[in-house]
């Protein structure tokens, strides 16, 4: 009997589901510091800001 592929499938979605709430949890943080840099007068910003 070939095995079930549901192991599979079910580790692929929780790998996925973790990077998702990883890159959301990062993602706050960043978008704040993004608008505070932008919030600075044009010399004092990082190059690329």
């Amino acid at each position: 009997m070939a095995a079930s592929p549901l192991p599979d499938v079910l580790e692929r979605i929780c790998a996925q589901t973790l990077v998702e709430v990883e890159r959301r949890r990062l993602d706050t943080p960043l978008k704040a510091l993004e608008a505070k840099l932008r919030e600075r007068s044009p010399e004092d910003r990082p190059r690329g800001f």
